[in-house]
């Protein structure tokens, strides 16, 4: 995703006003590595990071401590890089919005490549944790989709910032529990839209296990340390993703490339 990361920070400096950018280069690969320091040195404005790869929450707080220690940045935008943004929408006017309406963190509306509106996160529960359900539209936000949000940086870090005892998924409900024990407010600005170009992750065997590994990691430490649920709670999530994955295991073979 390297040469998708380059792209995207291109298309920001062209077209927007960002005091910095910044990108997290985490996959340990030598060509990537020599693709994003090449690019760094001919794009003004651009600074890369290199770390060893420890998840999604890892990445992005070294990416937003640097910008907050570094460069003075009071409020900074994480993005995927499989996102683009729409001509006509400015990072700065979203950011401005956020902070007007005191707000931590923020969501943009997202949209796929189809133009269907991806829904906000509800809290996770042993139920919607294995059969995703969407939001009520009029529940108050819990989280939106980590692939972009503008985030206040001083009281993030002052809550700890993203939880990084998680490698991969539920980063965003884990921060939503944070935000609400320290009485900050997760917004939604849907003025402003992201397209997220999302890309299947699974295509083998090996893969789909390590993704199931992760997520129900993940899942697990949501409920026992940000919600504190018993053994019950516990025992129904795991006979649900059970049921599910051993549905995924029959299935899995029409669409595994290996």
């Amino acid at each position: 995703m390297s040469r998708a990361a380059g792209d995207l920070a291109r298309r920001i400096l062209c077209g927007q006003d960002p005091v910095a950018v910044v990108i997290v280069e985490n996959g340990e690969q030598r060509a990537d590595r020599e693709y994003l320091a090449s690019f760094a040195n001919e794009i003004e404005g651009v600074r890369v990071l290199y770390c060893a790869n420890r998840g999604y929450a890892h990445g992005n707080n070294l990416g937003l401590n640097y910008l907050m220690l570094e460069d003075g940045c009071r409020w900074a935008v994480v993005l995927n890089p499989d996102v683009s943004i729409p001509q006509g929408v400015k990072l700065s006017s979203w950011i401005q919005a956020a902070d007007e309406d005191g707000v931590a963190v923020s969501g943009p509306q997202i949209l796929d490549e189809r133009g269907r509106i991806t829904p906000s996160l509800a809290v996770l529960s042993p139920w919607n944790a294995v059969i995703p359900s969407p939001n009520t539209p009029r529940a108050p936000i819990h989280a939106t989709t980590g692939c972009a949000l503008a985030i206040h940086l001083t009281p993030f870090f002052a809550c700890g910032g993203f939880d990084e005892e998680l490698f991969l998924y539920r980063e965003e409900q884990a921060l939503g529990h944070t935000l609400e024990r320290y009485g900050l407010k997760w917004g939604y600005h849907p003025d402003f839209t992201i397209v997220h170009h999302h890309q299947r992750k699974v295509s083998s065997y090996s893969s789909w296990l390590k993704h199931r590994i992760w997520e129900y990691q993940s899942t697990v430490h949501v409920f026992t340390s940000h919600q504190h649920r018993g053994f019950v709670d516990l025992w129904f999530y795991c006979i649900l993703f059970g049921i599910k994955s051993a549905i995924y295991v029959l299935f899995l073979p029409f669409f595994a490339r290996r």
